[in-house]
């Protein structure tokens, strides 16, 4: 009997050893930077935003942020830091929606006083519901309470994930943390952007119900940002409308919501200027980019060309929109769709 209890003692002293010994590779490795940042020479790396980006937040060092969806990806930080002068973080959340972006702007400025703050204004983000989100938050990374960390240190995939960080460092095989979702892809082209949208074109109508509920919606999410713009007036807050090329307004033509989508930009920037710690770069109407479908893999996604004329542009402060040029964005955007010859192209690649 005695034996018996000593060997069940003896288990469950070896079982405990394990779950301590393994929850301390966890905590000092900490993959998902739950606690810190890393230790003893790891190199920082994002490309797991669900999991990531509320950790780097709370515990990376930076003065300035780049926070948005794949719209962001790839922006290179180390540029950033060299025209601008900042320190950057770039918390890159594809697909996220303003619930999403609320929880990361809340761990940000509970945690840092932050300089600066750039944001793409996301057509998909704009249309939800502010209180959606991209996908069901691992809450136990967001929270303060360490009683649910046991998720987190006792997570097969996290524990996976830190036996690959110490490989990766053993065999000198590190991404760079500069590169954090950077898309190292190369198709980038006309005939890509074609035979994604044609496979997805539609010509269903909306009616003027929807169209009404997308500006509603809209206003809905920009004052969610708002409320981190008034509440953090020392913050420079740069918003910009990514320039989705002419197949994503062929898209809106075709479902009857291009003046819906023009109507619910300018009210988005209406909402913007009347923030003095606010400035709005509008990209959309870069005819010359949006109409050379080269420079996308779709009719949304850019390569990373445009990520540093993006960049480049708010340095220099081109496509500044102001209370005495926004007026004009419609009738721009109406001009250049309206002399593109969507048919012809349409045409074109559907019978190659």
């Amino acid at each position: 009997m005695k034996k018996t209890k000593a060997f069940v003692l003896r288990v469950i002293g070896i079982f405990l050893s394990l779950l301590i010994l393994t929850a301390s590779l966890v905590y000092v490795i900490d993959p998902f930077y739950l606690y810190h940042k890393p230790w003893f020479g790891f190199e920082p790396y994002l490309d797991e935003a669900v999991y990531q980006t509320a950790g780097a937040a709370k515990n990376f060092d930076y003065d300035s942020v780049i926070l948005g969806s794949s719209m962001v990806e790839n922006f290179n930080i180390a540029k950033f830091d060299e025209l601008f002068g900042w320190d950057t973080i770039k918390l890159a959340y594809s697909a996220a929606l303003m619930d999403d972006y609320s929880a990361i702007l809340s761990q940000v400025f509970s945690t840092h006083q932050v300089k600066n703050l750039i944001f793409p204004i996301d057509n998909y983000t704009m249309i939800a519901k502010a209180t959606d989100s991209y996908v069901p938050r691992p809450e136990y990374l967001y929270d303060e309470n360490r009683l649910n960390d046991v998720s987190y240190l006792l997570n097969y995939d996290v524990i996976q994930r830190s036996i690959q960080v110490i490989t990766n460092k053993i065999n000198n095989t590190e991404p760079k943390y500069e590169t954090s979702y950077f898309w190292n892809r190369s198709d980038f082209s006309t005939a890509t952007v074609m035979h994604s949208y044609l496979y997805e074109r539609t010509t269903t109508a909306w009616n003027d119900e929807e169209s009404d509920f997308l500006v509603a919606n809209a206003l809905e999410n920009v004052a969610v940002l708002g409320s981190y713009i008034e509440q953090y007036p020392d913050t420079k807050f740069y918003v910009f409308f990514p320039p989705y090329n002419v197949m994503f307004w062929d898209y809106k033509i075709l479902m009857g919501h291009k003046d819906a989508t023009l109507e619910m930009n300018q009210r988005i920037i209406e909402y913007f200027l009347q923030f003095d710690n606010v400035e709005i770069y509008y990209f959309m109407d870069k005819e010359d980019l949006v109409t050379d479908l080269d420079y996308y893999v779709d009719r949304g996604h850019y390569s990373p060309e445009i990520n540093d004329y993006i960049m480049e542009s708010i340095a220099n402060k081109k496509h500044l929109v102001t209370k005495d040029n926004y007026q004009q964005i419609p009738q721009k955007m109406n001009e250049i769709l309206d002399a593109y010859d969507f048919e012809t192209v349409i045409q074109l690649w559907s019978n190659p």
